[in-house]
């Protein structure tokens, strides 16, 4: 089984083991950007990481979820449609792999709600936690 201990070890699963094959190409010729880990990928109740792959041209952008349990035999990759920041613990711990490559909550959720403003809770997230200024998980889960 694979031990995944950074950011590349990451990538290079899904780019060995792409949901499909338009992802596989643009993890190669695109960009990617780890979002972090989440402790719930909705709408499954697995624990796992999101990456966010741009393509080459960025007319395309695709949300891969990346899971394990000790009760599955191999990582499960799968395509996602929203970012669960419900369940984000970027913050809550000290892993570079848990926090992605944004450091805080709301320098994830500010820098891809223009790109995913259909998604729903955002905005509902951020003003509880500029109403009470308190950067607990709890919050984001009211």
């Amino acid at each position: 089984m694979l031990h995944i201990r950074n950011r590349n070890d990451l990538i290079k699963l899904v780019e060995d083991n792409p949901p499909r094959g338009a992802i596989g190409t643009a993890i190669v010729t695109g960009t990617v950007e780890l979002l972090g880990a989440f402790d719930q990928m909705v709408p499954s109740i697995h624990s796992g990481w999101v990456l966010r792959i741009t393509s080459e041209s960025k007319q395309n952008v695709y949300l891969v979820a990346i899971t394990h349990t000790k009760h599955m035999p191999d990582w499960k990759i799968y395509e996602i449609k929203n970012i669960p920041w419900d369940h984000w613990i970027g913050e809550d711990v000290t892993s570079g792999l848990a926090k992605g490559d944004l450091d805080t909550y709301e320098e994830c959720v500010v820098k891809h709600n223009g790109a995913l403003e259909h998604e729903t809770g955002i905005q509902r997230l951020l003003e509880d936690r500029r109403s009470d200024g308190n950067d607990s998980q709890t919050n984001r889960r009211k």
